[in-house]
């Protein structure tokens, strides 16, 4: 719903295509159940997400145009290596269970995707955490501009 709420200000000022990154497949296609529930429910504008769909359904929805795109990182490289997906069209990045993202190895991947969007200036990123580990510190002062800690 943040997502949302910040496409519709006229004061937002990056690019509308929010990308979620998951550790895992099951996760990816929890968030997607979720997202539908939302869209229908509230009216809030067309919105799909890639999770739990075959290589080729998730390259036509990305080629009809998506407002935000849901996967685990080697999904996502795979559809940007492919030019199905374009990096440097996302303005909010989200970065869920960085900790379970790290522990499965994921952060070279993340900082290789991360690399190709557009920088802090005309991207926010959100990254959320169980625990505050020193990696998931690290990644938020690299790639984030002044990160608050909620609890």
């Amino acid at each position: 719903m943040s997502i949302y709420q910040l496409f519709t200000e006229d004061s937002y000022k990056y690019q509308k295509r929010a990308l979620i990154i998951a550790p895992t497949r099951e996760l990816a296609v929890q968030m997607r159940t979720r997202l539908r529930y939302w869209v229908q429910t509230c009216l809030i504008g067309p919105a799909v997400s890639m999770a739990g769909l075959d290589m080729k359904q998730q390259q036509n929805l990305l080629h009809k145009g998506v407002d935000i795109v849901i996967g685990t990182p080697g999904r996502l490289i795979d559809l940007n290596q492919s030019r199905k997906l374009n990096f440097g069209d996302i303005g909010i990045l989200v970065i869920d269970e960085a900790d379970r993202l790290f522990d499965m190895g994921f952060l070279p991947d993340i900082r290789k995707m991360i690399k190709k969007m557009p920088d802090t200036s005309r991207r926010q990123t959100m990254l959320f955490s169980a625990t505050l580990t020193g990696r998931v510190r690290e990644l938020a002062m690299e790639y984030m501009n002044d990160p608050s800690k909620l609890r």
